[in-house]
């Protein structure tokens, strides 16, 4: 619920307003700024742009794309592997060749090679699988992330921009009650010259105008910060000129699927964003526990491979008799020509790799561990965000008929008083306590209209019934 605090405890000194009215909010640019537009913003446009301009869900979206390459990796892992070598080389020197009978061999030349080889994971302990599962999982996490930064930056820029209209009904009471105070003021001072009213009566009158000009003067400084915030929190430019368009206010129907505390906490814990989210990052532990028990496996892997040589001989003696051939085919048609085919199956198996795999599933084990108890908070927190909800609510719905009672039998108490002080039967103490309690239910009622629609948005919130339109 919005507080009021000590400006509204102020507005009980003020005088009756009559009904709200509807019009803008203007907060005026800085001299500084070349711009001098009036750029017209409301809630919906403020929700835009909000969630469009949020360094949080500028970062979650850049967070996503990661997992959205991490999910296409652990595809790929699922293909087999190609690489392809060149290689031109020109040698000069001598060898000397022992494998036989020993021999020095002189040669230069220039030799050739070409390479391509791929190959094919058949088992490697479900590693792959397992991982893919994982980030599909942790992909989704992402998401319904992102989505629940999104609602919770809603609900943030609909407090502050209903904080907002709240200044500003606030400001219309106080306009209004200075206005018929120093209307009354002026009335009292002739009066009082004639002797018709008390000296006392316009001291007390001058006191409140006083009063009520300072309440003024505070509640325009205390809408211009809380514009300013938002504006911020928009990461708009606030040296610009800004005018907020007013919000409905007179649709009080309450909504029947938020009547039942029962439906409300099965609603919460079938759509909210952060316990999917909690829950998909759960599941995905159990399997980065698969991945790092594969270590345990054996793997097996498919390859095959192709290569071919050729060489040009510029020189070449073997102790001391030049073997070069008379005619030599170019390299060309020597790649071309030597090729080989090479196939095979690897079959490997770490029997000890001093408790590397051990210790990583140890640590892929306690972080799945944590991962569950973090998604049993958030299910209590769940519950109990549903279950409050569920009651400031109704606590809303039922200040909206006690408001509007508060109001009828203010008016009619206020109009009794002003007639009895007309004819001398009541004093302008009175007068003063009638017009209080009249402003004190004027103030309720703004905030019991503000806080029903707060409210609405926030058992949509704490039940996942947020819908974000982007």
């Amino acid at each position: 619920m919005i507080k009021l605090g000590k400006y509204f405890i102020l507005s009980l000194l003020i005088f009756k307003i009559p009904q709200f009215k509807s019009y803008s909010i203007e907060i005026k640019g800085t001299k500084a700024s070349f711009d001098q537009n009036i750029y017209k913003l409301s809630l919906e446009s403020c929700l835009k742009i909000a969630i469009q301009n949020s360094t949080d869900i500028l970062k979650q979206n850049s967070f996503n794309e990661l997992n959205g390459v991490q999910v296409l990796r652990n595809y790929a892992n699922f293909l087999p592997n190609l690489t392809t070598q060149v290689a031109a080389n020109y040698t000069t020197g001598t060898s000397y060749l022992t494998t036989a009978t020993p021999t020095y061999v002189n040669s230069s030349g220039t030799t050739s090679t070409i390479s391509i080889s791929s190959n094919f994971n058949i088992f490697n302990g479900f590693s792959d699988t397992s991982s893919l599962e994982s980030y599909l999982l942790k992909k989704d996490a992402s998401e319904f992330t992102l989505n629940q930064v999104k609602q919770q930056i809603v609900l943030d820029i609909v407090q502050n921009y209903l904080q907002i209209i709240l200044d500003n009904k606030m400001i219309e009471i106080a306009e209004q009650n200075l206005q018929e105070s120093e209307t009354r003021e002026k009335l009292l001072t002739a009066q009082s010259r004639l002797g018709s009213k008390s000296i006392a009566d316009l001291y007390l009158q001058q006191s409140q105008t006083s009063s009520a000009e300072s309440y003024l003067q505070t509640l325009k400084n205390k809408i211009r910060n809380d514009q300013i915030i938002l504006l911020q929190k928009l990461r708009l430019d606030i040296q610009k000129n800004y005018k907020f368009t007013e919000v409905n206010l007179e649709q009080t129907q309450s909504e029947k699927k938020y009547e039942d505390e029962n439906e409300i906490i099965k609603l919460a814990l079938n759509k909210r964003l952060d316990l999917k989210a909690s829950q998909r990052l759960t599941k995905a532990s159990k399997y980065d526990i698969e991945v790092a028990k594969s270590g345990y496996y054996p793997k097996i892997d498919f390859m095959v491979s192709a290569s071919s040589s050729g060489a040009i001989l510029d020189t070449q003696t073997v102790n001391g008799n030049n073997v070069v051939p008379n005619s030599q085919d170019n390299l060309n048609d020597q790649l071309f020509s030597n090729i080989k085919y090479n196939f095979g199956l690897t079959f490997s198996w770490t029997v000890f790799d001093r408790l590397v795999t051990y210790a990583n599933v140890k640590q892929s084990t306690t972080t799945s561990y944590q991962l569950k108890l973090d998604e049993e908070n958030i299910n209590a927190k769940v519950l109990a965000d549903a279950r409050t909800a569920f009651g400031n609510y109704k606590l809303a719905i039922q200040e909206l008929e006690s408001s509007a009672k508060g109001i009828f039998a203010s008016q009619k108490a206020y109009q009794v008083m002003t007639g009895r002080y007309k004819v001398g039967s009541a004093s302008f103490i009175d007068l003063m306590t009638a017009q209080s309690n009249l402003v004190q239910a004027e103030s309720t009622r703004a905030q019991a209209l503000i806080n029903f629609k707060l409210q609405n948005w926030n058992i949509r919130y704490a039940t996942g019934d947020l819908e974000i339109k982007n």
